[in-house]
């Protein structure tokens, strides 16, 4: 998958959890649990934007902390996570 195609695949994912809570408004934009399941760019590149627009109950990843300049977009969500007090969960092996 090329960058191009995560930045779609981003795309699509705003406009269908938009439309979603949308439809759903008894759900108040709240998500209980954002699951990622590894760091790679077409799971996490939307993360941030999920846990920035969105009432999110905790995060349950793998626990690696990324610290890698090629992969900015998972110290993006653990940042935005943080500011936003998102409970994390670390699940390894």
């Amino acid at each position: 998958m090329t960058g191009v195609d995560a930045l779609d695949g981003v795309k699509l994912l705003q406009r269908q959890l938009e439309a979603f809570f949308a439809r759903r408004t008894d759900l108040h934009r709240r998500l209980d649990v954002l699951v990622i399941t590894h760091p790679h760019m077409d799971h996490v590149l939307g993360a941030a934007w999920v846990l920035e627009h969105f009432e999110v109950g905790s995060l349950v990843d793998d626990g690696r902390e990324a610290r890698d300049p090629a992969r900015p977009h998972v110290d993006e969500y653990l940042r935005v996570a943080a500011a936003r007090k998102v409970p994390r969960t670390s699940i390894t092996e």
